[in-house]
C-alpha cells in the first residue's frame, strides 16, 4: 500500500452546484405552442448527451447551427457557461427559463443550476442562493438522487455569504511572485496578509479559498458562527466549515478585494504522512481570484507570474468549466477528452469513467490498495496503476508513467471527467499558463535535460 498525497485541495474544495448528470433523458415530441421553433426529439437528446458526458466541444459546435427558439438559448446558454462566457450565458437563460415548458423538469432544473453557477462566479451571491432555494424547493426530484444532499450541503455555503459584497481587482502594473515546493509537494506561495505571512498552496482546482481557524484569528477575520458542510474528493468525506470574508489580497502590484475564505478547523487542513508525522496546511489561493487574475503563468524556476501578455502562445488546448472546475481538453487515445487540472496535485489520477471506456489498457493489471489522504481523514481505494498513458496537451505529447485509475465513483463532480492531471503533467515543461479570459491553456517550451 502506498500514501498518495495528491487531490489535497479538490477535497477542500465545495462539491458545487449541480452536475450535468440532471440532464439525462430527452424533450418531449409533443407539439409546442408559441414558441418559435423546435428542435425534433433527436436533436434534443443528443444536445442532452453531450451536455451530461461532457461533451462541450461537439456541444458549442451544434448549438451554433440551430434556429433561433428557446431551446437554442436555453442550450446555448449551458454552452456559453461551461466555455466560460458568463455574461452570454446569463443572459441566454435568463431568456429561457420562463419560456421552457412545465414537462421539461429536468432542462429547467439544470438551466437554474447553471444560473446559479455564473451568478456565483460573477460574485452575485445573492441572485446565486435565489436559484439554489427555488432548485431545491421546486425541483428535488428531478436531481439524481445521490447529488441532492451535495446541492444542499452547497445551498447552505451560499446562505453564509449571501450578504458578502462582490470581490473586485485593483490592479497596478504586473506580479511575480516566488514559488515553493511544500513537504507534500505542493506550489506554494509565501503571501503576508493582515500583516501575517504564512506559505499559500496556489491551487487553480480550489473552488473557494481555503484557511485553518488558526490562519483566520490571525488575520482577524470574521469567522461566521453557523457552519455549514462540504464533501469532496477522492475520500468523499463531510467537513464542517465556516465562512469568512478577507477585505483585501494583495499579490504584488495586485489587489483583490472581498475575497471569500472558507475556514476549516486545523485538523480538517492536516495531512496525515504516517504514523507519527502529519503536514498542516495553512491557506489555499482558490479558483475564484484567479478567475480574476485572468491569465497565470506558472514558472518551473520558481515564479508565478500574471502578467503574461508577452508570451508566445504557438498553439493551446481548449478551457472550458465544469461548475467552479476548470476542464482542459486534451488529445488521447484519438480522442478529445476532458480532463481536471489541479496545481495542488502532485500527480495524476485517472477517473471510473476513463477506465470503464477504456478497457483494455487495463488487462493483465493487479488491483492495488491506494491510501488516499485528505483533509477530515484518510480512504482505502482499489485502483490500478496504468504503466504509461500519452496525452498531448498545447499540441505537444506528454507521457505519463503509473497513473492511479480509479474503479469505483468518487460521488463528486470529478466522476464526469476522465480524471485530474497534476503537475506530472507539467514537469517537463519551463512554464504553464491558465488564461481564463480566452479559455486556453498554454504549455511552454520543454526543458531540454528535466532532472
Amino acid at each position: 500500500m502506498r500514501l498518495q498525497v495528491n487531490r489535497t485541495l479538490r477535497r477542500l474544495a465545495i462539491v458545487s452546484l449541480l452536475t450535468s448528470s440532471l440532464t439525462c433523458g430527452g424533450s418531449q415530441a409533443k407539439e409546442r405552442p408559441h414558441r418559435e421553433a423546435v428542435l425534433d426529439s433527436a436533436t434534443a437528446r443528443a444536445l442532452d448527451e453531450q451536455i451530461q458526458t461532457l461533451k462541450f466541444i461537439e456541444l458549442e459546435k451544434r448549438v451554433s447551427s440551430l434556429p433561433p427558439s428557446v431551446d437554442r438559448d436555453y442550450f446555448a446558454g449551458v454552452s456559453a457557461n461551461r466555455g466560460g462566457q458568463l455574461a452570454v450565458s446569463t443572459r441566454l437563460l435568463e431568456q429561457a427559463l420562463p419560456r421552457l415548458r412545465s414537462d421539461e423538469r429536468r432542462r429547467t432544473a439544470l438551466a437554474l443550476a447553471t444560473l446559479a453557477d455564473d451568478y456565483l462566479k460573477l460574485f452575485r451571491y445573492k441572485d446565486a442562493e435565489t436559484q439554489y432555494a427555488r432548485l431545491i424547493r421546486d425541483y428535488p426530484q428531478d436531481i439524481d438522487p445521490a447529488l441532492l444532499d451535495n446541492i444542499k450541503d452547497d445551498f447552505g455555503v451560499i446562505q453564509l455569504m449571501v450578504n458578502f459584497p462582490p470581490q473586485t481587482i485593483e490592479r497596478n502594473g504586473s506580479t511575480k511572485i516566488k514559488t515553493v515546493r511544500s513537504q507534500i509537494g505542493t506550489l506554494d506561495g509565501s503571501l503576508t496578509i493582515g500583516g501575517v505571512e504564512s506559505p499559500w498552496i496556489l491551487d487553480t482546482g480550489a473552488n473557494f479559498s481555503v484557511v485553518t481557524t488558526t490562519l483566520a484569528k490571525r488575520m482577524h477575520v470574521t469567522i461566521s458562527e453557523n457552519t455549514a458542510h462540504t464533501k469532496g474528493g477522492v475520500t468523499g468525506l463531510e467537513n464542517t466549515i465556516h465562512v469568512g470574508l478577507l477585505p483585501s489580497l494583495t499579490l504584488g502590484s495586485i489587489i483583490v478585494h472581498n475575497v471569500v475564505l472558507l475556514v476549516f478547523d486545523d485538523d480538517g487542513l492536516r495531512i496525515t504522512l504516517g504514523p507519527k508525522a502529519s503536514y498542516q496546511i495553512q491557506g489555499i489561493l482558490g479558483y475564484p481570484v484567479f478567475q480574476s487574475l485572468g491569465a497565470v503563468r506558472f514558472e518551473a524556476s520558481g515564479y508565478f507570474s500574471v502578467d503574461t501578455a508577452s508570451l508566445n502562445v504557438p498553439q493551446s488546448s481548449r478551457l472550458f468549466m465544469n461548475k467552479l472546475t476548470p476542464l482542459i481538453a486534451g488529445d488521447m487515445n484519438d480522442k478529445q477528452l476532458l480532463f481536471a487540472f489541479d496545481t495542488g496535485a502532485n500527480t495524476t489520477q485517472f477517473t471510473r469513467r476513463y477506465y470503464q471506456e477504456f478497457p483494455d489498457q487495463f488487462t493483465g493489471l493487479k488491483l492495488e490498495t491506494v491510501e488516499n489522504g485528505g483533509a477530515g481523514g484518510a480512504t482505502k481505494t482499489q485502483m490500478y496503476l496504468l504503466p504509461q498513458a500519452t496525452i498531448r496537451l498545447s499540441g505537444q505529447p506528454v507521457v505519463l508513467h503509473n497513473v492511479a485509475t480509479l474503479t469505483g465513483l468518487m460521488g463528486t463532480e470529478l466522476d464526469d471527467s476522465y480524471g485530474n492531471l497534476g503537475r506530472d503533467v507539467t514537469a517537463g515543461y519551463k512554464s504553464f499558463t491558465f488564461d481564463f479570459v480566452k479559455m486556453t491553456f498554454v504549455l511552454g517550451d520543454r526543458i531540454a535535460n528535466p532532472q
